[in-house]
């Protein structure tokens, strides 16, 4: 159950709740504006502002519709969304490598 609030006070989504099935295809359909990649990121865990119980199984990903690479170090991208001290740097450098990012694994990560 995830509650999103909204601009002036106005709740986007209140009591929102989605039950998916392995294999389970589901479409969320709603007007522009009416919290629909917020709703995505509260599940996702990225969306500060939202409130409520998420439950996810381990190995769940989330995708978003774009990119996105945080302000800061390459660390803390490549962290992201957990904060760049959990990780040591010879753990950023092994999946930066992993990826097939190995130039970048040579820089300075701070």
């Amino acid at each position: 159950s995830v509650q999103l609030p909204g601009e002036k006070g106005r709740t986007l989504w209140r009591s929102a709740g989605l039950s998916v099935k392995p294999g389970e295809f589901v479409l969320l359909s709603a007007p522009e504006g009416s919290g629909k990649s917020c709703f995505f990121r509260a599940l996702a865990g990225i969306w500060p502002h939202a409130s409520g119980e998420v439950f996810l199984p381990e190995g769940a990903l989330f995708v978003p519709q774009r990119s996105y690479i945080p302000l800061g170090t390459l660390k803390e991208a490549v962290a992201y969304p957990e904060a760049a001290d959990c990780f040591k740097d010879e753990e950023v450098q092994a999946a930066l490598r992993a990826v097939g990012l190995s130039l970048l694994a040579e820089k300075p990560l701070q």
